[in-house]
């Protein structure tokens, strides 16, 4: 459906998946489909920036493209907690929280306000990298918990009991997903962003701060709880590994990620074609211009889906 007046709404069977109002009460309508009058009230908005809490519709009986319509918009106004703007970095450090402090004595910020982000043509050659940099840093970063652990069973003779493994494990996802944090901001600040002539970086709202905060926290003590809780066994030490069954071992290691991947896909796609699934989806998508913080950032219950249920559906 296509309104005049800067104002577009596109329907989809029982549910409205785009909304872009302009401030004018009556728009004008054209379509080639529709069925009823009726009033709906909105449970769910992709543009995620306005609340139309009432749309009556006057008519949607069948029509030519050339003849027009009117609907009536009642009460639209902005939701400001669905705000994506962020101005504390750069204001009054004596009216930050603890939550503030946060991102700045882990020097988490995913952009340096002080450094310029370089801006390119859309027609410049886009950089790359070899991927073989990228497996080298992934596999030396992975290898630092499993050597302390396979040193630590080498001179006890004993294994890691599984809370002494979580720490371990835990605290050193930690520190790799600060470390990499980090090293894409520098690269953010030599490369750009592909979308940087048109929009800086989304960075994290001041009206969600504590809620990203706590998003993070979640996902680096949960998910590495989980893996523990699901793949612990006491009796394996990195030694045995050198025991195992290369053949089973690359099996595991292929079929999991691959139905990780399946399971994962249907839920995200559950999730934004089923309206009641969208609620606890839509936050993730509220930035348009995503940073490496942003990217974890999620209602609860979809975090709690993704740290429990994809997992246990994948084994």
């Amino acid at each position: 459906m296509i309104f005049e007046n800067r104002a577009i709404i596109v329907l989809q069977p029982d549910r409205f998946v785009h909304v872009d109002m302009s401030k004018d009460a009556a728009n004008t309508i054209k379509s080639e489909t529709g069925t009823r009058n009726y009033t709906k009230k909105l449970a769910r908005l992709d543009s995620h920036q306005y609340s139309v809490h009432c749309l009556t519709i006057n008519s949607l009986a069948p029509f030519a493209m050339s003849n027009t319509h009117t609907i009536a918009t009642t009460n639209v106004g902005r939701n400001p907690k669905d705000s994506i703007k962020s101005t504390w970095q750069g204001g009054d450090k004596k009216e930050w929280t603890i939550f503030h402090w946060f991102f700045e004595l882990l020097a988490i910020h995913p952009v340096d306000l002080s450094k310029p982000v370089p801006v390119f043509e859309k027609t410049d050659k886009i950089p790359n990298s070899n991927l073989w940099p990228v497996h080298r840093w992934i596999l030396a970063y992975a290898s630092v918990p499993m050597l302390i652990h396979y040193l630590y069973s080498s001179y006890t003779g004993e294994n890691l009991t599984m809370g002494c493994a979580l720490f371990l494990y835990g605290a050193w996802l930690n520190v790799t997903a600060i470390r990499e944090i980090q090293v894409i901001r520098k690269l953010g600040h030599i490369y750009g962003y592909l979308d940087g002539d048109k929009h800086a970086r989304d960075g994290v709202p001041d009206i969600r701060v504590r809620e990203v905060v706590t998003s993070l926290i979640m996902t680096s003590t949960t998910r590495p709880a989980m893996a523990i809780f699901m793949a612990w066994e006491p009796t394996k030490t990195p030694e045995s590994l050198f025991g195992w069954n290369l053949v089973w071992l690359f099996i595991e290691l292929t079929m999991y990620p691959i139905m990780v991947d399946f399971w994962f896909y249907w839920y995200h796609r559950a999730m934004h074609d089923i309206p009641w699934l969208w609620q606890f989806h839509r936050t993730h998508h509220l930035t348009k211009h995503p940073n490496t913080l942003l990217s974890l950032y999620a209602d609860g219950w979809q975090e709690l889906f993704d740290i429990a249920v994809i997992p246990v559906l994948a084994t």
